[in-house]
């Protein structure tokens, strides 16, 4: 990640290379775990994948893909000052906190897995959205070419 000197304090501010790529990757890769998990549970028996399948990983992405994101997206909201990338960040971090945390206390058993799946995919694909959109930002800022923080 780039850092930017913002008012005399070091920001990772419009990291539009290494920290939304980064973002990037590791909200796809927790959407594909999520869309997988089924065939994981059907084959693990078979297979030394099986932990791939526990409440603990689902969690672990998570709060992984969600420090990621706030990382990025708060010094690059302080930066560019674009509102539009306040709200599919704030429903993605939402859906990924409800899927990995809430579903199984608030949805009845059998729409647990499904409520899951669903919060954790729609969660997922708008913080990759919100990441793609604050490339575009950095990408158009005169401030982060001059720093690097680009990648054109």
């Amino acid at each position: 990640m780039s850092l930017i000197r913002m008012g005399g304090q070091f920001s990772t501010a419009a990291t539009g290379g290494a920290g939304d790529k980064l973002g990037i990757t590791g909200s796809t890769v927790c959407i594909i775990h999520c869309a997988l998990t089924p065939l994981l549970l059907v084959l693990a028996p078979y297979s030394e994948l099986s932990f791939l399948k526990g409440e603990a990983v689902d969690r672990s992405l998570a709060v992984l893909v969600i420090a990621i994101a706030l990382l990025v997206f708060i010094p690059s909201f302080k930066l560019h000052r674009k509102i539009s990338i306040l709200i599919p960040a704030a429903l993605g971090v939402l859906s990924l906190l409800f899927a990995a945390f809430g579903v199984d206390a608030v949805l009845p058993e059998h729409l647990q897995k499904s409520g899951d799946t669903a919060f954790t995919v729609i969660g997922g694909g708008l913080i990759v959205l919100t990441h793609l959109m604050n490339r575009s930002f950095c990408k158009s800022c005169k401030t982060c070419c001059e720093n690097g923080a680009c990648a054109h």
